[in-house]
């Protein structure tokens, strides 16, 4: 069992490698964290693979998991940066996928102080109690009706109704296309694009010109369409100014105070996806796979 995958440098131990794809060919054939499972079982808790020319370590016990994730997070504070998930956030303003630094950092802050904040959360309880409301009376519905229910696919969209209404103040009138727009992001974002394995390589890039053009016209229609939301929150608030505050209005109320200079409409557009979008695509792929 070899110790390094190159000799001088004390890296964790890997499997045998081809040229140009790395280690991409021990995952072929099962699902992608049984391969990894099986190769752990071989070379340890701490491996290293090569994806195409991207180096990736692989954590897979408690107490390897419990050093990336606390004693050294600030290390591994950055998240990878996806081709389709730059393309998607204009080079990932959200929280979720900005490297770790001065600008996450006060993101963060207004995420802990003012959206996720214990009253407001608790101000949206009237939301959840709504939306639970829903969704036991469509289960009761069915079970009346003798009707085949598929209950992953209705507590993720359980999930999207709550957290677009929490962060837009009202239900959708178009909850479908709005689903599509969750079904797309996890289309979209889900695996690896050759610009991912072969970030230098321009052919890669150039191979890769319709799934980017697709990200691009992805990202103008949702934008367009938060470009609509976000007008409307400014006609309501100039209308009505005592009216009850959505996720939304918090951040338009941040920058119009000025308290925070960098969040500009841009940030709060990546804001406002990660949290319809991405929050809800994730929930929804992983109610799917359970």
């Amino acid at each position: 069992r070899p110790s390094s995958c190159h000799r001088g440098l004390r890296l964790p131990p890997c499997p045998w490698q081809l040229p140009v794809i790395g280690s991409l060919h021990h995952l072929a054939g099962a699902l992608p964290h049984r391969s990894l499972r099986r190769l752990s079982q071989r070379y340890g808790p701490i491996m290293l693979l090569r994806f195409g020319e991207v180096p990736v370590v692989v954590v897979s016990s408690a107490e390897a998991a419990r050093e990336v994730m606390r004693t050294h997070d600030v290390l591994f504070a950055t998240r990878p940066q996806l081709a389709a998930i730059n393309t998607l956030t204009k080079e990932g303003h959200a929280i979720a996928f900005t490297p770790y630094g001065e600008h996450w950092r006060q993101i963060r802050k207004i995420c802990a102080v003012e959206l996720l904040s214990a009253a407001r959360v608790r101000s949206f309880r009237p939301v959840r109690e709504e939306e639970v409301a829903r969704l036991v009376g469509a289960v009761s519905s069915a079970s009346g009706n003798n009707e085949l229910m598929n209950l992953s696919e209705m507590i993720a969209a359980y999930v999207a109704d709550t957290a677009v209404h929490a962060i837009m103040g009202r239900r959708l009138d178009d909850r479908g296309a709005f689903l599509s727009y969750v079904d797309e992001a996890v289309r979209l974002a889900s695996g690896f694009s050759l610009p991912d394995l072969f970030p230098s390589s321009w052919i890669a890039r150039a191979l890769n010109w319709r799934e980017a053009r697709k990200a691009e016209v992805y990202r103008e229609g949702l934008f367009k369409f938060l470009d609509a939301v976000i007008t409307e929150h400014m006609e309501r608030k100039s209308q009505d100014s005592n009216s009850q505050e959505d996720l939304i209005d918090v951040l338009l109320r941040i920058r119009s105070q000025g308290s925070s200079q960098f969040l500009t409409m841009s940030i709060i557009k990546g804001v406002v996806f990660v949290s319809v979008i991405v929050l809800p695509a994730s929930c929804k792929y992983l109610c799917l796979i359970v």
